[in-house]
């Protein structure tokens, strides 16, 4: 459970910085020590699945800017730091298109800029976008425009083209500048000014490395060959290649040559090069599988560690935090860094005033690694206080947990805080304007003192309005953002509650497995003594028993579930419906057996598309069980309950012809004609 506990303070972080940096504009951390923070927590829920922790995507966009929604999603990528992660993430992506065939890759440099999406209406440019949240981004348009060389206008392109690329400072242009840490640093605050004119003087470039679906290309490489014959930059270091030792290769080529680039690289990127295996592979959360970044070596040095200091999380959770003399290591100045818990200040014996080893791993954060006893000038190890930082309630620690928390859910108003960033994100409620400082001045005013207090606030509009710092304006756009805000779906009501391991895919599940808020509540208020609605929680695909102890622990609590109906009774939540027609809406699938034409995962993408339910045992509430090679005892309890079976072939007129092989009579329940 150690681990589990991890995973989620980091996620608890991630919510905090995310908020912190793209909407409150003054962050607590570098971008270095956030990337660090994402990249521990993707590679945990990697390793552990089935926990229900959301996958965190992008930023809310910035409320100075006006929002353009993306017409596809931009994803971030996941990393990996050597030859053997390369090897394991071919054979992985080849495992799920059942492919035996060697993949080709196009390999590119990764830039260390910012990324944007530029949408062509009939060649003329219409709109800019930064990445965002990954949906919505803020609009660039007029910086983008005077950027040089980048195409106002383009010709033989389709009706509607979406270019994506990344924009960068060179290392020439970042000397003449004053005031930032890095040259990434610096494209994004250039790029992101509201005059056009200061982004003008900054000498920003870009090179473009994707756009939308053009008719008669079908490879990756032959995408960057059609932009640049329309006048966009691409990097012209790059290779196509179909084995790992060529791709290694060019990999140590440009990393030996990293120092001789005007601009800054992190590593390289590798993308599938088969358009058309893009489409199969599709998404995960927050990345595409077809593509894949691989990180350079890690960059440590040497600092003195001033200070640690502990935060509160959503849950109650204290993290100690390590705040240390800056230093600047690969670029990027360093400043804090986590320690994770009271076990890992014990284990590396980390002290005030310590000389410790920093570690930037992947060229993105700050880890301590190490101690340097020598330079020691404290004998005094750190303790972790009796009471909370927060609320000064005495802090407990259970035999089977690595973290110490508060248990003052209702009075802390540090958890109170994050508990309502949450509630406020984009993945819940997400109401715009409400940053932490607007909220920490809420509790303190008295305005909130639950959850449900947002909703009121439009009660306390004339007093708020008062107060320094609160213009007429500003006041009315929150209250109005909360005013829109007040209808939401069942998952991500679910969501926005911070319950323990219930994260954005969680959510989902429950919400289409419950479908109603009254039905889901109802069922949550009695689960601890409804043995029937567990099995059902932990037969659902990719949930863990910690998921139904997760929901079991927090609706034992009666504070818990006032806060739900107090929440509930300000609120529209609207069940749970499915997008894309929902050809097998609500239809509860098992797999058994072994498919040739593609792999199990595959298949099983295809059914959630469609509003499918994956359920690991076969019971009378299943609706159909697709059956591969070699089916056993699963397919014979099909058939003994009667069970409609679909054959392999059948479904895949479904998957990949595309056709609505499976007719779904909603009168009868379970026919497949």
């Amino acid at each position: 459970m150690k681990v589990e506990k991890e995973i989620q303070e980091l996620y608890e972080k991630l919510l905090q910085h995310n908020r912190k940096y793209y909407q409150d504009d003054s962050p607590e951390i570098t971008d270095a020590e956030y990337d660090s923070i994402k990249d521990r927590y993707l590679k945990l829920l990697d390793a552990n699945p089935g926990l229900g922790f959301p996958v965190v995507v992008g930023h809310p966009p910035s409320e100075k800017f006006q929002k353009v929604e993306h017409l596809s999603p931009m994803l971030s990528l996941r990393n990996i730091f050597s030859e053997e992660e390369l090897i394991e993430y071919i054979e992985r992506t080849k495992r799920f298109l059942n492919l035996k065939d060697d993949l080709e890759f196009l390999c590119e440099p990764k830039i260390d800029g910012v990324s944007f999406s530029a949408r062509y209406v009939k060649g003329k440019l219409y709109s800019c976008a930064t990445r965002g949240d990954g949906k919505v981004g803020e609009n660039i348009l007029d910086n983008m425009k005077v950027i040089n060389g980048f195409p106002i206008e383009i010709e033989d392109v389709p009706d509607l083209l979406e270019v994506r690329g990344e924009v960068f400072l060179d290392h020439d242009a970042f000397r003449t500048l004053e005031g930032f840490s890095n040259p990434r640093n610096a494209a994004a605050g250039s790029l992101r000014q509201l005059n056009p004119e200061i982004t003008k003087e900054r000498n920003l470039q870009y090179f473009a490395y994707s756009a939308s679906k053009i008719d008669g290309i079908k490879r990756q490489e032959d995408v960057l060959h059609f932009l640049s014959e329309r006048g966009f930059m691409t990097n012209p270091l790059r290779l196509s290649s179909l084995k790992v030792p060529e791709i290694m290769g060019f990999y140590n080529s440009v990393y030996r040559r990293r120092s001789q680039i005007n601009y800054d690289i992190d590593g390289l990127v590798y993308k599938v090069n088969s358009l058309k295996l893009h489409t199969r592979l599709g998404t995960l959360s927050d990345a595409p599988r077809w593509a894949i970044a691989h990180k350079f070596p890690s960059h440590r040095g040497k600092t003195i560690l001033e200070k640690i200091k502990l935060s509160v999380g959503r849950t109650g959770i204290i993290t100690p935090v390590a705040h240390l003399k800056p230093i600047t290591i690969g670029g990027v100045v360093i400043s804090r860094a986590s320690l994770y818990n009271e076990d890992e200040l014990k284990r590396k014996d980390i002290r005030e005033g310590d000389l410790v080893t920093v570690e930037r791993a992947g060229d993105v954060i700050p880890k301590v690694l190490e101690v340097d006893t020598s330079y020691r000038t404290s004998q005094k190890r750190f303790t972790f206080p009796d009471k909370c930082p927060s609320c000064s309630s005495t802090l407990i620690k259970k035999n089977n947990e690595a973290v110490i928390r508060c248990n003052n859910r209702k009075k802390c108003s540090e958890q109170l805080i994050q508990q309502i960033k949450h509630l406020v994100s984009a993945q819940a409620f997400d109401i715009d304007g409400i940053g932490t400082s607007h909220i920490a001045f809420f509790i303190e005013k008295e305005f909130i003192s639950e959850p449900a207090d947002i909703f009121c606030l439009d009660k306390h509009g004339d007093e708020i309005k008062k107060y320094d710092g609160w213009g007429e304006k500003s006041v009315e756009n929150i209250l109005k953002n909360i005013e829109n805000s007040r209808k939401i779906s069942l998952e991500k009501f679910i969501f926005s509650l911070g319950i323990k391991n219930i994260g954005e895919k969680t959510a989902y599940a429950l919400a289409q497995q419950f479908k109603s808020f009254a039905n889901w509540f109802n069922k949550m208020s009695t689960l601890k003594d409804d043995a029937q609605t567990k099995n059902e929680i932990r037969n659902l695909d990719g949930m863990g028993s910690c998921v139904c102890d997760s929901l079991v622990d927090f609706f034992s609590d009666p504070d818990n579930c006032d806060m739900i109906k107090s929440l509930s009774d300000h609120v529209i939540v609207s069940d749970h419906s499915v997008s894309m027609g929902g050809l097998l809406s609500g239809k509860k699938f098992v797999f058994t057996g072994t498919l040739l034409s593609i792999s199990r995962e595959e298949a099983k993408e295809i059914v959630k598309k469609a509003g499918g339910i994956i359920v690991n045992s076969i019971s009378k509430q299943v609706d159909y069980v697709v059956a591969g090679e070699k089916a056993g005892s699963k397919l014979a309890k099909a058939n003994e309950l009667g069970i409609t079976i679909i054959e392999e072939k059948t479904f895949m007129e479904l998957a990949v012809n595309n056709t609505p092989a499976l007719e779904i009579d909603t009168n009868s329940n379970s026919k497949i004609k």
